[in-house]
């Protein structure tokens, strides 16, 4: 069986691709993230120097090389072509934050087209947004509130919605997929509807549009539900990032500061149950879905092993991608890739100064508080000891 053949910890298969000089760096970025207390000030320490040149260098060759695929579309492309050696796919996502005004959003909007070209160039099958980047989200939390807006505010939605349909209808142009991102639950229903809204315009002979259904929402598995109701009814493909959620802290602190309902399952057995539920769901449901199953959790992922299995489902079905982020969980991602699954990186982009909101998640996200780290850390620890034959 399938099932008895892939092995998480395998990690020859895991590591097949990094030089020992590649592992010790890894080794010793992964062991400084396991002390939460070091962690917590060297991002402080950074956040205060990153305008000296010489503490970009340094993160530049370490934690940047470790989660960036680069600093441009340009320097991606070896990143890309290096994965695909080891048969991962690759999504590109322009990772800038916390932008505010309209030539910001144009430009962002300008750089994800051209990453949907770079895409159908490199033979990428997806780029992925956050509406956040072409908006305000004071805004958008208005328009989903039904808040009445003022002429301007009516004219800045419209520039959002035309954004949103201008990086949709290229990637229809160019057959590259498109995933609109997950965001906060107050302002996520109206970003679902704009992406409704293109896929139905776009999606009629294939799913090039992707919304994001996050699991540890108590409406996630009904929201995809409804979504592929919806995709029947209107006649359109539906395609579904399916991830857990990465806001729970903000969400439940922001739920108990308003007074309403928590949107977020109580606890982690939940989300989990949740998720490979809507696997199921989705899987048995391949004529009119398409998913990108995005998970760092070993048992999800063997979850998707057993159905394709048991629902007699090609492992490189093109309705079916697996995805985790570059620079972490490559035990997962090169074992499904060499058993014949569409693994695939989300490999972001953009400068350091950029890109460093990203990058302090990712530490926080590999940190021993979040228990990432340590499996993280011991894999790589147990691929140094097997090639010094320990």
């Amino acid at each position: 069986m399938l099932q008895q053949k892939i092995s998480f910890d395998n990690t020859q298969t895991a590591f097949a691709d990094k030089s020992n000089r590649d592992l010790r760096r890894i080794y010793y970025l992964f062991k400084v993230m396991n002390y939460p207390t070091l962690l917590k000030f060297g991002m402080n320490l950074i956040e205060k120097t990153i305008q000296w040149s010489w503490v970009q260098r340094i993160i530049r060759g370490t934690i940047f090389k470790q989660f960036v695929g680069g600093e441009t579309l340009e320097q991606c492309a070896e990143t890309v072509q290096h994965l695909r050696k080891s048969g991962i796919y690759t999504y590109i996502a322009y990772s800038v934050e916390g932008k505010k005004i309209e030539e910001e959003y144009e430009r962002t909007t300008t750089e994800t087209i051209h990453t949907i070209d770079f895409a159908a160039a490199q033979d990428i099958p997806f780029t992925v947004f956050k509406v956040t980047g072409l908006g305000d989200i004071a805004l958008l939390e208005k328009v989903q509130t039904g808040a009445i807006l003022s002429e301007a505010n009516e004219s800045a939605f419209a520039r959002v919605r035309q954004r949103v349909n201008r990086i949709c209808q290229r990637g229809h142009e160019m057959k590259v997929r498109v995933l609109i991102d997950a965001e906060e639950t107050w302002i996520q229903d109206i970003i679902g509807e704009l992406a409704d809204e293109m896929m139905e315009k776009y999606n009629a002979e294939e799913a090039i549009v992707y919304n994001t259904i996050q699991m540890y929402r108590t409406a996630g598995f009904s929201l995809l539900q409804t979504s592929y109701e919806r995709a029947v009814e209107k006649d359109y493909f539906l395609g579904i990032k399916q991830v857990r959620g990465a806001y729970l802290v903000k969400e439940s602190e922001r739920a108990q500061r308003l007074g309403y309902e928590n949107p977020i399952n109580l606890t982690k057995e939940t989300t989990d149950i949740m998720y490979n539920n809507g696997l199921e769901f989705v899987l048995k449901r391949l004529d009119r879905i398409a998913i990108l199953a995005g998970t760092h959790n070993e048992e999800s992922c063997y979850e998707i092993i057993r159905l394709t299995e048991e629902l007699n489902i090609p492992t490189n079905h093109p309705n079916i991608y697996i995805g985790q982020l570059y620079g972490m969980s490559d035990n997962i991602s090169y074992n499904l890739a060499k058993a014949g699954f569409n693994a695939i990186k989300y490999v972001p982009y953009g400068s350091v100064k950029e890109v460093i909101p990203y990058l302090f998640r990712r530490a926080q996200e590999n940190s021993a508080i979040a228990g990432q780290g340590n499996r993280e850390f011991h894999l790589v620890e147990k691929e140094v000891k097997r090639r010094m034959g320990r």
